[in-house]
């Protein structure tokens, strides 16, 4: 069974029925009977009031669809006397089960309706996409899109042929309707949307977006469930696929494609799915995957809401050669029809698929704020580390090691993480590869608080005595908008010029001694007259 989260984007676009709309006024002022205009549309951004009115459309990008047949049942009493079935269908997921209406929340049948069939039970789109079944009698109407029955869809802006990968959800609606903006008021000229989703994907980071070399990152691309599949035949594909960045090392046995449902539909591989995966050598299709189902495993997704790949995939070296320390990824669904016709949908602009990691910008200056070359710098992740040199190492593939969290022998075979601002006009140097955040499932981040060392100063300057405190929580809050933060934290150092001290035996000492005599000989020049002056008048006496 099927969990409509298509119904998402229909319940904007069809008059779903309530109790209200029948039981707001007595039997007799409601008018006998009433017409009901169906506007078929696939793809688009819009979503049409669901208040019966007709809408203005000339602005829409959707486009509308001839040759869309729709069936129609008029709604009857309960099938069963259970006091929990209201007269009045509930809102809920709708389906034609054993000839009746069946309505589910969930997966819990919550009511069962008897059908029969309208008059006229069944409409063609045409002309502009619309089309209308006049003179029905007052009641609750069940609408469903017959995709058998559909064999010859047009374009009517232009008449062209267009597959439509997935029929809209079936709905309800009132003839005639309350009018709502006329309290007591019926109309009996009800327009109805109903837009198919178009075949769409979608991509998303189950993990940390923030990330570290050697991190794992598992990574779901979910696509949406054509009709087709229900009939697939030799001709039919779907086919899930991803290139990925050289940053990111596929983990095949991690592949997992499942049927989203309730409960979800798991498939087998080669049974159900094939995989495939074509390396940076691969002139067409370099670092891709790609996952299709077989006649198998379509069978068991028709009734499924989406199908979903999940994967692992490691986070290599690479990604520190990135200058925005961004990887963008795109999810891809190719779908071919039992025709033969081929429709292609992408996750590109979608958020949710984009992991990143961090940097430390270190700008080196003098007391003048004069570029400066010399320094070396280290980095800790907390204050006491820092104080104690225990530092971040670095293997050869360049992953990251803290000491007190890794075995002893296995950080003292790293080699230190070294920082060199160097003249090269900017003086600017990174500890680029650092996780900024962590980030929860609401949404919610943890920053990251890091202490950069100056482990060696510039010749003839004073070496910074206490490490310096480099908030990412700070970097984050001088960002006027979230979508401007670049993932990094710029910081200025400063050092001033120290004291030189001559070394013992030098040409200082000497230049030092030949001063002092000096200073004193002048002092013994300055002192003699002054006591031969004192002492004359002692003589007088």
């Amino acid at each position: 069974m099927k969990k409509t989260l298509r119904a998402l984007l229909v319940a904007g676009l069809v008059a779903l029925i309530t109790p209200a709309l029948i039981v707001s006024a007595s039997a007799d002022e409601i008018p006998g009977m009433g017409d009901l205009t169906i506007h078929k549309y696939i793809g688009g951004s819009e979503f049409g009031s669901n208040n019966g009115l007709a809408q203005d459309t000339s602005g829409w990008d959707s486009i509308p669809a001839n040759g869309v047949v729709f069936d129609i049942y008029k709604v009857g009493k309960p099938v069963v006397a259970d006091p929990a079935w209201p007269d009045v269908p509930a809102r809920g997921t709708y389906k034609l089960e054993a000839g009746n209406l069946a309505v589910y929340d969930g997966t819990t049948l919550i009511g069962e309706y008897a059908l029969t069939n309208a008059t006229p039970n069944q409409v063609t789109t045409s002309g502009n996409g619309s089309a209308k079944a006049s003179s029905l009698s007052k009641g609750i109407y069940f609408v469903l899109e017959n995709a058998a029955a559909s064999t010859n869809i047009t374009n009517a802006n232009n008449n062209q042929a267009m597959f439509i990968s997935q029929v809209v959800d079936p709905f309800l609606v009132s003839v005639p309707m309350a009018d709502p903006y006329n309290p007591g008021a019926w109309m009996t000229d009800i327009h109805v949307y109903p837009k198919n989703a178009a075949l769409t994907v979608d991509k998303t980071v189950t993990t940390n977006p923030s990330v570290v070399v050697g991190d794992k990152v598992t990574y779901s691309i979910s696509g949406s469930v054509p009709a087709d599949l229900a009939s697939a035949n030799d001709k039919t594909k779907y086919i899930i696929w991803d290139q990925l960045d050289a940053a990111l090392t596929l983990d095949d046995s991690s592949i997992d494609v499942y049927g989203l449902a309730s409960p979800n539909v798991p498939l087998t591989r080669v049974d159900d799915y094939t995989v495939t995966w074509y390396d940076e050598n691969d002139s067409t299709k370099p670092r891709t995957l790609e996952v299709a189902l077989t006649k198998a495993g379509m069978a068991k997704v028709k009734d499924a809401d989406k199908v979903v790949l999940t994967f692992e995939a490691e986070v290599n070296a690479k990604i520190l050669e990135h200058d925005s320390l961004t990887i963008e990824n795109t999810g891809n669904l190719s779908f071919t029809n039992n025709n033969g016709d081929s429709y292609d949908a992408n996750t590109d602009g979608k958020p949710g698929a984009t992991i990143h990691t961090a940097a430390i910008d270190i700008t080196k200056v003098n007391h003048q704020n004069q570029p400066l070359a010399g320094a070396e710098f280290q980095i800790a992740s907390d204050l006491d580390k820092a104080k104690a040199g225990c530092f971040i190492k670095l293997d050869a593939d360049m992953k990251m090691f803290d000491c007190e969290d890794v075995a002893e022998a296995v950080y003292d075979a790293a080699a230190p993480w070294i920082v060199k601002p160097t003249d090269t006009g900017s003086l600017i140097d990174s500890f680029i590869g650092l996780r900024d955040y962590v980030e929860d499932a609401m949404g919610n981040k943890t920053f990251d608080t890091y202490y950069v060392v100056e482990t060696v100063a510039p010749a003839n300057y004073n070496k910074l005595l206490e490490p310096i405190e480099v908030s990412f929580a700070a970097a984050y809050a001088t960002i006027e908008a979230p979508a401007e933060y670049a993932f990094r934290a710029p910081i200025t150092v400063q050092n001033s010029q120290g004291f030189i001290l001559p070394f013992t035996g030098g040409a200082g000492t000497i230049v030092w001694t030949v001063a002092g005599i000096c200073l004193v000989g002048m002092a013994l020049l300055i002192l003699v007259p002054r006591r031969k002056k004192q002492a004359q008048p002692t003589e007088v006496a």
